[in-house]
């Protein structure tokens, strides 16, 4: 019995030792497959993190090429403006501008609504627009403009020298008027000269009012001696003072009361000179003559002064300064917007309106002044070849009663007779005809001056839009370069899978093979036994 049960013993083990052996062989192969599979996971996790990290510098490279885009494009926004101060009875103390240390060459209204802010107050005025009413005005009902400051001779005439932190505003461009309410006030204006004002003189006294926004300047006939009458000028609207303290530091200290200028202004004339030179391309303000005001003056006055023109510094007070025989002085190309500028808070609107003097009786008409009263003749204001000289572009020859004898003028304490006004606008003395051939010479010069900056403005635009295209175009090319790129990574990580599942399936397919073979091997193997190997007989074969 025994030895029967030895051959089916021998049997089972083969079989068990075949089935082992099988898992054996079978059981490492899972396991690198399994190993190969993390590993491949691992890689392409690693492949797609690079991926997306290199579409987030992409993307952020097109961000930067974009605000790029959009600053050169774009307009630039104006900076925001400060409140103006209210309107109190108190006193209002400025409050210090933000500084900024570089200089800049231009400006707009912009820059002149944030700058006269915290100096007073910006009011909205029906005919005017946006004026500006100087704090002074509240705490002094006597402050006028053109006061507290001096006055210097330059190369482009008789320049304010103001004390006043916004006068190099104020005092060179727009104009000023009184109305019935506010008092003075600043309506802006874009053209920079050394004075806005109009100038009379007679009996050993001098004075100057502010030009009002209804003197508009002209560069081909400019402002005359016929300004009070065009522009309806009277005595309050004038700051006298004696001509021996005409060079004196403070005009404020030594201004005739406005209630006793009625006299003095009766009694002198206007000599206002105001002029655009072709030559220089700059505006003229003569009106008293320097050499007369000099011998006059108590005061030492100082030699013609060389007037320098540069821009400006935010939030300094830009006073002008003397070095040397120089007048530098803050006076920065006013640039127009491309949209409406207007302060951010308005002391509303008012229906305001300016306040006209009572109107004066007319001069009686005649001939010109004597040269006592025309711009001096020197090498500081020589009038350059070809160009006019404005202070004889409306005069007619001096009659012998007024200047004495020919090359003669008249002494400089006597005063012109009776009827040796300015005539006025309406009944001005014809020019001759070569004044006015100079006239139309200026006025082309100024049209050919006005179409080459109008042709500088265009090529600058033109160069602006080549190089925004040349950026666009750049851009594009490197938003084409980085797609190119990006695809091309894309076509690798695909072909790397389809390579990586290949591999996958080829080594299936072996395993399956060899899993196929070990089966025909383990179905072959019984067949090719001993005899001896045999299983015996069962119980009834005994």
């Amino acid at each position: 019995m025994g030895m029967k049960l030895l051959p089916i013993a021998a049997t089972l083990s083969c079989v068990l030792l075949l089935i082992g052996c099988g898992r054996q062989t079978a059981g490492p192969s899972a396991a690198d497959q399994q190993a190969q599979q993390r590993l491949a996971e691992e890689q392409q996790a690693t492949q797609l993190s690079q991926l997306h990290e290199r579409e987030a510098a992409l993307d952020e490279r097109e961000r930067v090429l974009t605000q790029r885009e959009q600053q050169l494009t774009a307009p630039s926004a104006p900076p925001p403006a400060e409140q103006p101060a209210a309107v109190s009875l108190a006193p209002v103390q400025p409050t210090p501008v933000q500084a900024a240390p570089a200089v800049s060459a231009d400006a707009s209204l912009q820059t002149f609504y944030d700058i006269l802010s915290p100096y007073g107050s910006w009011v909205a005025m029906a005919g005017y627009g946006y004026v500006w009413q100087p704090a002074a005005t509240l705490q002094d009902f006597r402050w006028r403009p053109y006061t507290f400051g001096h006055w210097a001779f330059t190369d482009d005439g008789w320049t304010w020298m103001s004390d006043e932190p916004f006068g190099w505003i104020t005092y060179h461009y727009g104009r000023w008027m009184r109305t019935h309410t506010l008092g003075w006030v600043w309506v802006p204006r874009d053209e920079w000269a050394p004075a806005w004002v109009s100038w009379r003189y007679g009996n050993d006294f001098v004075g100057w009012a502010p030009l009002p926004p209804e003197a508009r300047f002209d560069g081909a006939t400019g402002i005359q001696q016929w300004a009070d009458q065009q522009y309806n000028l009277g005595s309050s609207d004038y700051t006298f003072v004696p001509a021996s303290d005409f060079g004196d530091d403070s005009m404020a200290d030594v201004e005739v009361p406005p209630d006793q200028a009625g006299p003095i202004y009766d009694e002198s004339d206007n000599i206002t000179n105001i002029y655009y030179d072709a030559a220089t391309y700059a505006i003229i303000c003569y009106g008293p003559s320097y050499d007369f005001m000099r011998s006059k003056s108590r005061h030492p006055f100082p030699p013609p002064l060389k007037i320098r023109r540069s821009g400006f510094r935010t939030g300094e007070n830009n006073k002008p300064v003397i070095s040397g025989g120089t007048l530098e002085v803050a006076a920065p190309r006013i640039i127009p917007t491309r949209t409406p500028s207007a302060p951010t808070a308005v002391r509303g609107s008012l229906a305001e309106a300016r306040l006209i003097t009572p109107s004066n009786p007319p001069p009686p008409h005649g001939s010109l002044l004597p040269h006592l009263y025309q711009p001096p003749q020197t090498a500081a204001n020589q009038p350059a070849a070809g160009t006019r000289n404005s202070s004889q572009s409306n005069s007619a020859p001096i009659p012998q009663s007024a200047a004495g004898s020919a090359g003669q003028t008249a002494p400089a304490n006597t005063r012109a007779p009776t009827g040796m006004r300015y005539p006025s606008q309406m009944n001005r003395v014809p020019a001759s005809p070569d004044v006015e051939a100079q006239k139309g010479h200026d006025l082309q010069v100024i049209q050919q001056e006005q179409a080459a900056r109008e042709a500088e403005r265009q090529h600058q635009e033109a160069e602006a839009a080549e190089a925004a295209a040349a950026e666009e175009e750049q851009r594009a090319q490197e938003l084409r370069s980085e797609e190119a790129a990006r695809a091309q990574r894309a076509a690798e990580m695909q072909s790397v899978q389809a390579a990586r599942a290949q591999e996958v399936a080829a080594r299936e397919q072996a395993a399956r093979e060899a899993g196929a073979a070990r089966a025909a091997q383990q179905a072959a193997q019984p067949a090719s036994q001993p005899a001896g190997t045999q299983p015996p007989a069962g119980r009834g074969q005994q």
